[in-house]
């Protein structure tokens, strides 16, 4: 399943978040002892879309109805085009603007 074509593209600044592989055990005594926790980089990415439309805003509510938190998907980055799997980290938050058009937030992990 791919993320649906939406009339807009992400706004930017487009947040990568990498996340920590280190694993950190505090001993009794204070000293930290660290190993990776897994073997690849996991990769989230914070999306805000602000101006949607209509059409846009419920397709895309539509679309996470089906997925919500559980089912991953294809997500292409806007910028680099390079095709992720990934599934919703958070609920996405709508918010009518002033202007009549809807602001959307949401986080996307790597799966």
């Amino acid at each position: 399943m791919a993320f649906p074509a939406l009339s807009v593209p992400p706004n930017y600044p487009l947040k990568e978040i990498i996340a920590d592989r280190a694993l950190k055990t505090v001993s009794e005594a204070g000293y930290v002892t660290t190993r990776q926790k897994n073997t690849r980089q996991i990769i989230s990415f914070e999306i805000v879309y602000a101006m949607l439309s209509d059409a846009d805003k419920n397709s895309l509510r539509s679309f996470y109805d089906t997925v919500e938190t559980i089912d991953s998907f294809t997500w292409t980055h806007p910028y680099t085009s390079v095709n992720y799997t990934v599934r919703f980290d958070t609920v996405p938050t709508f918010e009518l603007t002033d202007d009549q058009k809807w602001s959307c937030q949401f986080l996307l992990r790597q799966v």
